[in-house]
């Protein structure tokens, strides 16, 4: 995601995928990438995964997403001068089987903390 390699982001989900994402459902391949197109040419984002638990015996895992952002309209060729992080979110992931492959089958994202100036 953060390295706008969308075709391969894809791949990652299910078919029949739910992800919980700023506040809407998207379910499916096509809903998640119609949604990520949509997605600043110009921003630069990192989200910083950390703290993460995988339980194996029902193929879930949760885990602390911070969010760092940058976006003001141009192509950045340096590194960005931020005050703070985006936001801090709280990640539920679950896999599912599918084509030979351990895939996401739900992914969500719940909103902790957010940042401002």
């Amino acid at each position: 995601l953060d390295e706008s390699m969308y075709d391969q982001l894809l791949d990652m989900f299910c078919s029949d995928a739910t992800w919980h994402r700023q506040g809407k459902a998207l379910i499916g391949r096509a809903a998640i990438s119609n949604t990520i197109l949509l997605r600043s040419k110009t921003q630069r984002i990192r989200h910083i995964i950390t703290n993460s638990f995988l339980n194996a015996s029902d193929f879930t895992m949760i885990a602390y997403m911070t969010v760092y952002k940058f976006d003001d309209g141009n192509i950045l060729q340096e590194e960005a001068r931020i005050h703070a992080p985006t936001s801090i979110s709280v990640v539920k992931a679950v896999a599912g089987f599918e084509d030979d492959q351990w895939k996401l089958r739900y992914l969500s994202t719940i909103p902790q903390f957010s940042f401002t100036e």
